[in-house]
């Protein structure tokens, strides 16, 4: 996002040495850098304990070892040593699948190499990823996928897919509540699927939860709440014949005409059969747990947790509940955290046996021996040996020995796991390290060039990061910036060239005239707040709300400069909307700027010239804008519906270089130009998204937009960096972390017309990521 360049001062050498034309020969692949699991804030007692978000945990039925995970927007994963201190993983899917967003994974209870995955995108970061593309199914054991039935299932969020032992494995069910349509069913084992919601007694609407009896493999139970479905229709209903014809199973279900989601669990063994509803209501609480005897014939109070399971009001995302293997009394509930500090996770096990007083206990914190995970659950299961697996949006955690008060304990499972949604990521040439804003992980950073050891700088949901490692202004240090959520603590630390933390200070944030602080006054603030730093001269800055500020000293104090309209998206769609400090004809230009939000583009040239607006300017909403660093008159803007437009005259007039970009990926949302003189021939627009593609002479001979390089995961390009010193090319995913390429763009000798810019690496270069032994335990 926030461009930090190296020191300009050192580009025009740098240029001289490289010569004016590139060389061509084979592209380097890109190196995977993190992070690795890392000690965070939010959990107790549990080392080595956060990742990113996991949606969904598929234990196998039969052995404790093998262990599936889909994550939000990281892919499907599998480790064949859950019982293991750290355990290993393998990304199954980083390569094999169109997107790595995975709303949830089911094994066949038939074939055990079978694994089904609905795909979609419950990210609390906006619910952002790749849009929905059906359902995924692999039959050998996650080596291959295929993706199924896209012509009425893609593009719908797949909350829930049930495989089921009916017809020789042949009968499956998916749940879809986001887009109101409700379940679907097959009949040849997930190749073509028929809509059931609306037909044979199950009404119409959105279904939040499908499970089935254990003991009746005909018998299913189907949840439609009130927030996709007429109220009067809400409720729970079962089946008795597969799916196919269902009938209300709901009598003395509490407040179902206000419910906003519900969630299922059911045990049956022997001659016992229990059945739970967790009822959520309109404002994201939880109203009420009930349980059935019958077969949903009838069902009574359990009582709710306290404290509140849900604090944060987060049930569109947030919860989940698994009835016990062994005991039909027994269930577990969790929701998004605790209400106070440190804010871990909330789980409660609910005993139906308690005739008096409250039917539940907490089984983290003292109740676990001082332990407990990561806040924010999606979802929970029993692996073979008994043991409660949970995922969240720290990564997937187990509950020793869950029934049994002295032993019971949390611990980590997330081993190597690596599916942090990195929404901003920062290069600092100095030290030769990343630093990366994450989605409920806080800010966190390298410990050391291409290591896998990795920290957390701070915690709940990381701000944008920016980097400002200019050696002529701060010899021996580097200066990196970070904040919490709403720009909270947005603060400057100091690192020396070991990666070292000096010292750290608050940014004054004091606007003028009047003195009064930004967050007490501008209620435009952003969840993830946009600023840049100057590419000429990084110790001044650009802050934009639905004002745009201009700091001269580090953020300290601020000058109000311009308006923009407030774009409602842009704290989640729109990170990359300043550029800020260019040249032209080898000047400095460090006043220069332009701004963007929703349509509206903002340019100034110097610090007392007139701000003005580009009225030809002719796209969408603006997600990215970037002035070439050579030349300020040039500008490149990505909109919101994939276009990439640009103008060589300030805004004048626009050159529309969005070519054959739709044909090559579903999404962007990062853009960088590499352009290392003012040559048009040595100049490369970058663009990320689904994919991460260059065009080269862009404006001037470029007509076409192909891959950069290769190795990278199909995860969701977010940010993007050029460091000119390292020639390294930097980018963050939202859900695969960061990734590096190194010396993809390095110039040769001589005046020649190389277009080609796959270079090779010198000798020199760092050596590649290599995971070092025990490496998630160095932390």
């Amino acid at each position: 996002m926030f461009r930090l360049k190296a020191s300009w001062a050192l580009l025009p050498a740098i240029v001289g040495a490289l010569g004016s034309t590139l060389t061509a020969s084979a592209a380097p692949p890109w190196i995977e850098q993190g992070p690795f699991p890392f000690a965070e804030a939010n959990t107790e007692g549990v080392n080595m304990n956060a990742i990113g978000a996991i949606n969904t945990v598929a234990p196998s039925l039969t052995d404790p070892n093998t262990v599936f995970v889909g994550c939000v927007n990281g892919g499907i994963w599998k480790t064949s040593n859950a019982t293991a201190l750290s355990p290993t993983w393998v990304s199954l899917t980083d390569f094999t699948i169109p997107g790595l967003n995975i709303n949830w994974l089911a094994l066949s209870p038939v074939d055990p190499n079978t694994i089904f995955a609905g795909t979609g995108s419950t990210s609390s970061f906006g619910f952002i990823g790749r849009a929905p593309y059906g359902l995924l199914r692999s039959t050998d054991g996650g080596t291959t996928w295929q993706t199924l039935a896209a012509s009425n299932l893609g593009g719908l969020h797949l909350r829930r897919v049930l495989p089921t032992p009916l017809a020789g494995g042949n009968v499956v069910l998916v749940a879809n509540w986001d887009e109101s349509q409700g379940l679907f069913r097959s009949v040849d084992n997930g190749t073509t699927f028929t809509q059931i919601s609306g037909t044979g007694g199950l009404p119409a609407g959105g279904v939040t939860d499908i499970v089935e009896d254990p003991q009746t493999p005909l018998r299913f139970y189907a949840a439609v709440p009130a927030s996709t479905a007429l109220a009067a229709d809400a409720g729970v209903y079962k089946s008795e014949d597969g799916g196919v014809n269902w009938s209300r199973a709901d009598s003395g279900l509490p407040a179902l005409s206000t419910s906003f989601r519900i969630l299922l669990a059911v045990h049956a063994t022997g001659l016992t059969n229990a059945a739970y509803a967790a009822i959520f209501n309109n404002s994201g609480h939880l109203g009420s747990v009930s349980r059935s005897a019958n077969m949903g014939g009838t069902w009574g109070s359990m009582g709710v947790p306290s404290p509140e399971i849900e604090p944060g009001g987060q049930a569109q995302v947030h919860g989940a509940i698994v009835a016990d293997k062994n005991d039909a009394n027994i269930v577990y509930l969790s929701g998004d955290r605790q209400s106070n500090f440190p804010f871990s996770a909330n789980v409660f096990r609910g005993d139906n046996l308690i005739s008096s007083g409250s039917k539940w206990i907490s089984v983290v914190k003292g109740n676990a021996q001082g332990t407990s995970p990561h806040p924010d659950s999606r979802s929970m299961a029993l692996d073979a040996n008994g043991d409660l697996l949970q995922s969240n949006d720290g990564g997937v955690y187990k509950l020793l020995t869950p029934g049994v008060a002295l032993t019971r304990k949390w611990v980590t499972l997330n081993g190597n796991l690596r599916c942090t949604e990195a929404h901003s990521m920062g290069y600092d040439s100095f030290t030769k390290t990343l630093i990366v804003g994450t989605q409920d992980n806080g800010t966190v950073y390298q410990g050391a060039p291409n290591s896998a050891t990795w920290f957390q700088l701070l915690g709940g949901d990381g701000g944008n990061v920016a980097v400002d490692s200019n050696q002529a202004a701060h010899p021996g240090v580097s200066i990196r910036y970070s904040c919490f959520q709403n720009f909270q603590f947005f603060n400057r630390s100091r690192w020396d060239s070991g990666n070292n933390f000096l010292s750290r200070v608050a940014c004054g944030l004091r606007v003028q005239p009047g003195n009064s602080f930004l967050l007490n006054i501008d209620f435009g603030i952003q969840f993830y707040q946009n600023y840049v730093l100057n590419s000429v001269d990084p110790s001044r800055m650009l802050i934009l709300t639905s004002t745009l500020y201009e700091s001269l000293d580090m953020g300290d104090n601020l000058n109000v400069i311009a308006s923009l309209p407030i774009d409602g998206n842009s704290s989640f769609f729109g990170t990359h909307l300043i550029s800020y400090g260019s040249r032209l004809n080898g000047v400095l230009k460090p006043d220069a700027l332009y701004a963007g939000q929703g349509t509206v583009i903002k340019h100034r040239v110097d610090l007392a010239g007139p701000i003005t607006t580009l009225s030809a300017y002719p796209g969408s909403a603006v997600r990215s804008v970037i002035m070439d660093p050579q030349n300020y008159k040039k500008v490149y803007v990505l909109d919101s519906v994939r276009k990439v437009w640009f103008s060589s005259d300030e805004g004048a007039s626009w050159l529309d270089l969005t070519l054959n970009l739709p044909a090559l990926t579903g999404s962007l949302r990062a853009m960088e130009l590499y352009s290392p003189d003012a040559s048009p021939r040595n100049t490369v627009l970058i663009v990320g998204g689904t994919g991460i593609f260059q065009l080269r002479r862009p404006g001037a001979a470029g007509t076409t937009w192909t891959p950069l390089s290769s190795g990278l995961a199909n995860g969701l390009v977010y940010d993007i960096h050029y460091e000119y010193v390292d020639y390294t090319l930097a980018l963050s995913t939202l859900g695969r972390g960061a990734w590096t390429l190194k010396n993809y763009f390095r110039g040769g000798g001589g005046t020649g017309t190389q277009s080609t810019y796959d270079l090779p690496a010198p000798a020199s270069i760092e050596a590649p990521f290599v995971l070092p032994p025990n490496a998630v335990n160095n932390n």
